[in-house]
């Protein structure tokens, strides 16, 4: 049982490392097209990649009415979160975005989730929320960037997909009564590519994609099949074999790859705000997820 367990935390760490370089391929393909027409192709490579996994699962794609609503409420956060995603990565760096978006997704998350859900909050959760406040802040500079510093860095876009991505966690999160997480996510995603077609067909030829070279479509093979399909379903798989509290402390990998590969592959530089704030953070979004836990624990106990 301990070997399995260290084979599922091996994949994870890879897992995490896609996502992280996620960021870096991205950026590469991010000003080669207009980005609907990226975000498309990469919703329904997504949704092809998703017939095999259900398969070999063996998922039922039978969906409760409910189930759908979610879905569909889901995916248009998911097509908000990736319109601000590309275009953020097209202005400014793939480091910070990776860490400024998945650091502050769950400090965004949790307040939201307080306030809409009325849920209470550990301690332990508002320390973590005041500390990467602090990061956050440290990480965009604010005692020297003015608003149109903020709009032409990028980082303004980034905190709007951060927030668009808690749409995301909180409708897949409100759907797992109605529905199984594979059967969830292929629904998001299908949903997803028919909105964004109906988006881009007065305005763009989606087929001047096929205009790009062999290097820009392994790039957008890794952007939806690798990093959604692939990482996704490990992600979802140690959830089940390790605990999802476990699994979820995994995350903070993304944002030190992110880091990671956008200075060896891209060569941007880490500035000290960055690696401070960056750090912040991380360490906020360890007590956030550790308050859960202990949250979640205590509601177990009362139960036995």
């Amino acid at each position: 049982m301990k070997n399995k367990d260290n084979f599922f935390i091996l994949l994870l760490i890879f897992a995490m490392a896609i996502w992280g370089g996620n960021w870096v391929v991205s950026k590469t393909i991010a000003a080669s097209i207009p980005l609907p027409v990226i975000v498309f192709w990469r919703f329904f490579l997504t949704t092809l990649a998703f017939f095999p996994v259900m398969y070999f699962f063996k998922q039922s794609f039978k969906i409760s009415s409910k189930g759908f609503i979610f879905a569909l409420i889901t995916a248009l956060f998911m097509v908000l979160y990736n319109h601000f995603f590309f275009a953020g990565l097209k202005r400014g760096f793939a480091g910070a975005g990776g860490l400024l978006v998945t650091t502050l997704n769950p400090l965004f998350t949790f307040t939201f989730t307080a306030i809409l859900f009325k849920e209470k909050a550990k301690p332990l959760q508002f320390a973590g929320l005041a500390l990467g406040l602090t990061g956050g802040a440290i990480l965009l500079g604010l005692w020297k960037v003015n608003s149109s510093m903020l709009l032409k860095s990028g980082n303004f876009l980034f905190i709007l997909a951060s927030i668009s991505w808690c749409g995301v966690t909180i409708g897949s999160n409100k759907s797992k009564n109605f529905a199984k997480p594979l059967t969830f996510s292929f629904y998001v995603y299908t949903l997803s590519t028919i909105m964004e077609l109906i988006y881009n067909l007065p305005q763009y030829h989606l087929f001047i994609i096929f205009q790009q070279n062999f290097n820009f479509w392994i790039a957008l093979f890794y952007a939806s099949v690798i990093t959604t399909v692939f990482a996704t379903t490990v992600f979802m798989s140690a959830s089940t074999k390790i605990g999802s509290n476990k699994t979820s402390s995994f995350v903070l990998l993304v944002p030190t790859t992110a880091l990671f590969f956008s200075w060896l592959f891209l060569k941007e530089t880490l500035e000290p705000e960055t690696l401070i704030g960056g750090t912040f953070s991380m360490i906020a979004v360890y007590l956030i997820n550790k308050g859960k836990s202990q949250k979640i624990l205590k509601k177990r106990l009362v139960r036995k």
